[in-house]
Parts: structure tokens; C-alpha cells; sequence
């Protein structure tokens, strides 16, 4: 039996995991692509989170993790409720890990490495810099870090490689239908 679910993003209300992430996600001519971090510290690809607190469920710790290291971007787009409804939490009990899927304005993907670059050079909170850049992957890259079937032109390291692990149980083309269902 799998340990995985999936369901809408406030489900992630009712589960604690030691790890909550956030990956926003658009559509643009038919093609899905996602939003990724390269680790300021390791320059490695990693997804949008972290440790949850001892005080949060999966929810808030997402969202916050989302606020953090996108530097606020997002201005707490998680707590409008239509995206709430939209976005596809993902949870494996067994390696207490959580991410959602959330959909985002297609018109981000022009705008929002730029607005990245140029908040973070504003800012002197240290939480603000775990990030060195944000960056687009399409459904071809996405699915190659997942499932490392080609050589990949990013960088992975041994972050990715432990979250890669939580999604292949899951990214598949099943799930890629589903999200562009919420889109």
C-alpha cells in the first residue's frame, strides 16, 4: 500500500511533516512548467521549502518556506482560497515530506526572475538569500531531474536527489493531466 497521497492543498491543514514545499506552476501553449530554487549556499536545484516549525502544520510551513525564499512574490497567495482549491497538495507519510503544486499567473513566467534578482539585492534578511535564483523548468526538464533519464543541464546534488526520490512517486503522467486540469 502507498504511503502517498494526493489532494487539494488544504488537506496539508491536517498533516505535520518534518518538510513542506511549494512548487507554482503555469501552462503556457500546452506545455506545463515549473518554478525551481538553485541553493544559494550548494548552487544545486532544489524546490521551494524547507523545515517546517514545531508550532506549524504543512500548510503554513509551505507557505511560509514560499514567502521566504521567493521573497515575498507570492504575497500569501496560498491563503486566497480559490487557489487554495486549485493547488494539488502531495504528502508521503512515510518520508514526512509535503508539496503543493500551486498554479500561478502565466504572465509570472515573463516577469518573475527579475523581480527575484531585484528584491533580493534590496533586502539584508538572511532568510532572503537561501535562494541564489529562481528559475522555469518545462515538463521534459521536470520529469528528467525526477526520474534522471538524460543528462539534465542543471545541477543536482544531494538535496535533489533526496527530494527526487519523493516525487517520483508521484510525477507521472497521470499527475501531469490532473495539474493541468487546475490550471
Amino acid at each position: 500500500m502507498s504511503s502517498v497521497t494526493i489532494n487539494l492543498a488544504p488537506f496539508l491543514a491536517t498533516v505535520k511533516t518534518k518538510r513542506a514545499a511549494v512548487i507554482p506552476y503555469v501552462m503556457i501553449e500546452g506545455s506545463l512548467r515549473f518554478l525551481l530554487g538553485v541553493d544559494n549556499a550548494t548552487k544545486d536545484i532544489t524546490d521551494i521549502g524547507g523545515g517546517v516549525k514545531r508550532h506549524e502544520v504543512s500548510l503554513s510551513g509551505a507557505e511560509r518556506e514560499l514567502e521566504e525564499e521567493a521573497i515575498g512574490i507570492f504575497d500569501n497567495v496560498l491563503s486566497n482560497p480559490v487557489t487554495m482549491y486549485k493547488s494539488i497538495a502531495v504528502y508521503d507519510e512515510k518520508s514526512n515530506l509535503s508539496s503543493i503544486f500551486m498554479p500561478v499567473d502565466k504572465d509570472l513566467i515573463y516577469t518573475i526572475e527579475h523581480t527575484f534578482d531585484e528584491r533580493k539585492s534590496l533586502s539584508t534578511k538572511k532568510i532572503h538569500h537561501e535562494m541564489d535564483r529562481l528559475l522555469w523548468v518545462d515538463e521534459e526538464e521536470m520529469h528528467d531531474l525526477i526520474y534522471q533519464t538524460r543528462n539534465s543541464q542543471k545541477s543536482v546534488g544531494v538535496m535533489w536527489t533526496k527530494l527526487r526520490n519523493f516525487y517520483s512517486k508521484v510525477f507521472d503522467e497521470n499527475f501531469v493531466r490532473l495539474l493541468r486540469r487546475m490550471c
